[in-house]
């Protein structure tokens, strides 16, 4: 009788002890989350700040259309940066370096951004602000409260993106502006996929998981993912803004 009450009892301890170890393990992961989205957050509200310097500010825009150098600098710099971080595993994780990384590629990338919305008219990049910000809410949403795994799904993106470079190339030879439209729109679905996706690694609660330690590089692939959709979004209402720009002198 006391062998079973002794057994009964180290039962009952086991369980506690995985039950707090998994709260443990939950309560990690959430501080890692909040983390990636706090960074996250700032990276953005630089980057809408530099957007509305660009559009609102006269002297910085003519500062900007007279250093086109800047620009191409900047533009290098963020590539040369990203890849760095990919790469580079102490870029990423060794504090400071990797603040200091991530803060220069986000003045890099919110200077080349702000000055490639010169080019549209401050409406186009009010809607396309509110369109990726209401894009972003929603599939965040989504990655969230999908039972998909579709941090399994690989094959799938890399298929899907092999036919659209295909399509593209194809393009390439026949200028059709039906087939131009199709691929912006199967790239902004694209952008979308993968920003699910990075969403659900961050998470954790799927197959694959970005490890706890790389926050940075958490908060770099979502912040990338998003500027792509807002920077493709902007592109198509531009166009758009352009042929009704068209139809109009046609008149």
């Amino acid at each position: 009788m006391d062998s079973f009450s002794q057994t009964n009892y180290s039962q009952e301890n086991q369980y506690q002890e995985s039950q707090q170890h998994g709260n443990i393990l939950k309560n990690v992961r959430l501080g890692f989350v909040r983390k990636v989205f706090s960074i996250l957050s700032i990276q953005l509200a630089f980057t809408a700040l530099m957007i509305f310097m660009s559009q609102q500010s006269r002297s910085f825009r003519l500062f900007q259309a007279q250093n086109v150098w800047l620009f191409t600098l900047s533009t290098v710099l963020t590539v040369a940066i990203s890849i760095g971080m990919y790469c580079v595993p102490a870029l990423t994780k060794k504090v400071p370096i990797n603040y200091f990384a991530l803060g220069l590629f986000t003045v890099c990338e919110g200077y080349t951004v702000s000055a490639f919305t010169l080019q549209y008219s401050k409406l186009v990049v009010l809607q396309a602000g509110f369109l990726t910000a209401g894009a972003t809410i929603l599939l965040f949403l989504y990655a969230c409260t999908t039972k998909k795994d579709v941090t399994i799904m690989n094959s799938s993106l890399f298929m899907f993106i092999s036919s659209l470079l295909l399509v593209s190339i194809m393009n390439f030879f026949f200028r059709s502006e039906l087939l131009v439209m199709l691929i912006q729109y199967a790239t902004v679905l694209i952008y979308s996929f993968y920003l699910i996706y990075d969403i659900q690694i961050i998470m954790g609660d799927k197959t694959l998981k970005l490890d706890i330690d790389n926050y940075i590089l958490g908060s770099l692939i979502i912040y990338i993912d998003i500027i792509k959709i807002f920077l493709k979004v902007l592109q198509l209402l531009g166009q758009k803004e352009e042929k009704e720009k068209e139809r109009e002198r046609k008149k």
